[in-house]
């Protein structure tokens, strides 16, 4: 990523005036304006769906309608996938009563914790995977869980990756690279898709 230290430069982000020896990122934003960043602001420059500006040049070769069939297509598996799921989920019809005997109540089920894409998709993390995929294309997605230490989700485009940990209620972004190569191999077992709004599903 490309770096520059002017004492001239303002962040595209918070306007502040980089100091001094500050180093600074450039982004392209949205409108395919070059900009500064300051350190402190990348986190949010990439949650806008800004890119680095060293990617901005690849991520533009890709054509508009590859990347639009991609969407759609992953699009489709996920509401194949939910509708499947609540068909197999809908109870089986009970058979007629013998008798006009009134039946007993159900006793409620215990209360079961969340699985870890439910606490993931109703996280923030889902906003900056919408975002960078409106500028990088469909991702893959490898979801496995990793035992005490929770579940880990890799999202990965050819440019750039992120991990998170889902533990309980918690999510945690672990890491993030540039090449899918440094990503272990246990990482690279795609078994999961991204819906346009960013949130994930099994495939």
């Amino acid at each position: 990523m490309a770096e520059s230290n002017s004492e001239f430069l303002v962040c595209a982000v918070c306007r502040r005036t980089i100091l001094r020896g500050e180093r600074a990122s450039e982004y392209v934003d949205r409108d395919g304006e070059t900009v500064q960043v300051c350190a402190l602001c990348k986190p949010r420059a990439e949650t806008e769906g800004w890119i680095p500006a060293a990617f901005a040049a690849t991520a533009t070769r890709h054509a508009p309608e590859r990347r639009r069939a991609r969407v759609g297509s992953a699009l489709r598996e996920v509401l194949a996938w939910r509708a499947e799921a609540a068909s197999d989920a809908r109870p089986a019809p009970a058979p007629a009563a013998a008798a006009a005997e009134p039946e007993p109540a159900p006793e409620p089920e215990p209360e079961e914790a969340r699985a870890p894409l439910d606490v993931f998709n109703a996280s923030g993390e889902p906003r900056k995977i919408a975002g960078l995929l409106r500028s990088l294309g469909q991702p893959r997605v490898s979801v496995h869980d990793s035992g005490a230490s929770g579940a880990l989700i890799v999202v990965a485009w050819d440019l750039s990756w992120y991990r998170w940990r889902v533990r309980g209620e918690h999510v945690s972004e672990l890491a993030k690279g540039d090449e899918i190569s440094e990503l272990p191999a246990e990482d690279r077992k795609w078994n999961a898709s991204a819906a346009e709004d960013g949130t994930l599903s099994l495939d």
